[in-house]
C-alpha cells in the first residue's frame, strides 16, 4: 500500500510503501518498507513527543479523528489525558534503527530492528513493556529492553502482544514472556511477570501468537532446548 507522507520542513508529499500494519484498542501503527515506523489514533500510545513530530504520512482512505478521549487503562491509578493524531505521525525515537517487525496489544506496543533489538512503549500497568518504567505506568516514547544482565545478549525474532501480555523469540529458539499471567498466559507461576523470563519449553519456538489472555508456540520438535540455553546465567 502506497501513502502520501507529508514532511514539514520540504513541503512536498513523497511515497512511501506500507507493508505491515498493527493495531491496538485507540491507535494504528505502520511498518515502512525503509524500516520506519507510523502511528495514528490516540497521541499517548504513538511513541511521541507530539510537540516536537517532524514527519506524517496520511493514508488514501482513511476517517478523520476528532476530539480527545481518557484512557482508562494506562495505569491502576493514573488517568492520561490523549488527544487523536491524523493524519499518521513517524516515531522518530525509532527512526535510523531500521525496524522490521511492530506488534500491538491493547494499549502497548513493541518493535524489533534488524539486529534483533527489542523497543516498547505504552502502558506498563502489568509490566507488559518488559521493565519498571516510572510510577505512572506508561512509557511515552520507545525504549530499548535489555537482556544482558539476566540472559546475556539475546537476538530478539519474533514478537507478538496480547491485551496486557508480551511475548518474544529469539534466533536461539528461547521464548519469553512479560506482563499479565493471571490465566497463565506466559506460562509461568507468577500471577504478574515483571521482566522477560523464558518460558519453560522442551523443543525450539519457531512463531507463537497471543490472544487477549492466552499465547500459543509452534515449536520444532527435531531441536530440543537445554537447560542451559534457558538458564538465567549469561554464561
Amino acid at each position: 500500500t502506497t501513502f502520501a507522507v507529508h514532511r514539514s520542513v520540504h513541503g512536498h508529499a513523497v511515497g512511501v510503501v506500507v507493508k505491515k500494519v498493527a493495531c491496538g484498542d485507540l491507535f494504528t501503527l505502520f511498518l515502512s518498507t525503509t524500516g520506519e515506523v507510523y502511528g495514528c489514533g490516540s497521541s499517548i500510545y504513538l511513541g511521541n513527543n507530539i510537540a516536537t513530530a517532524t514527519t506524517t504520512i496520511r493514508p488514501t482512505a482513511t476517517a478523520k479523528l476528532t476530539g480527545t478521549t481518557k484512557d482508562r487503562k494506562a495505569s491502576d491509578d493514573v488517568a492520561l489525558q490523549a488527544t487523536n493524531v491524523c493524519p499518521a505521525q513517524r516515531i522518530d525515537g525509532l527512526v535510523g534503527l531500521h525496524i522490521v517487525d511492530i506488534t500491538a496489544g491493547s494499549t502497548h506496543s513493541m518493535a524489533i530492528t534488524a539486529t534483533g533489538e527489542l523497543y516498547t512503549w505504552g502502558a506498563n500497568n502489568q509490566f507488559q513493556l518488559g521493565y519498571d518504567c516510572s510510577s505512572s505506568m506508561h512509557q511515552q516514547l520507545p525504549r530499548k529492553v535489555l537482556f544482558e544482565a539476566q540472559y546475556g545478549p539475546l537476538q530478539v525474532v519474533g514478537i507478538k502482544a496480547g491485551y496486557q501480555h508480551s511475548i518474544v523469540w529469539t534466533d536461539q529458539g528461547l521464548l519469553l514472556g512479560s506482563g499479565a499471567n493471571k490465566y497463565g498466559q506466559l506460562g509461568l507461576p507468577s500471577p504478574r511477570v515483571e521482566s522477560f523470563t523464558v518460558i519453560p519449553l522442551d523443543y525450539s519456538c519457531t512463531m507463537a501468537a497471543c490472544g487477549y489472555n492466552h499465547t500459543l508456540a509452534l515449536c520444532d520438535s527435531s531441536k530440543r532446548i537445554s537447560s542451559s540455553s534457558s538458564s538465567s546465567s549469561s554464561t
